[in-house]
């Protein structure tokens, strides 16, 4: 576990990540919520839920970063 934080929190790995969240979350947001974006109800619950929609790519792109890393090291 301490390996994969190690490699989680490495610089790079938190760049790419943020690259991959901030490209794919408004896709995913337009998806989701395009009726709330076209009548322009962007309330609390539209912002929270986009906030959530970006934890998303974010989770999954540093978890592969850091598995790919930990192979990489291991070889």
């Amino acid at each position: 576990m301490a390996l994969f934080f190690h490699h989680a929190l490495q610089r790079s790995t938190i760049l790419r990540a943020l690259k991959v969240a901030f490209f794919i979350t408004p896709i995913l947001t337009f998806f989701n919520h395009y009726e709330e974006i076209f009548r322009l109800e962007l309330g609390s619950t539209f912002w929270f839920q986009t906030a959530l929609t970006f934890l998303v790519p974010y989770c999954v792109s540093t978890y592969s970063s850091a598995m790919a890393n930990i192979e990489k090291h291991r070889k």
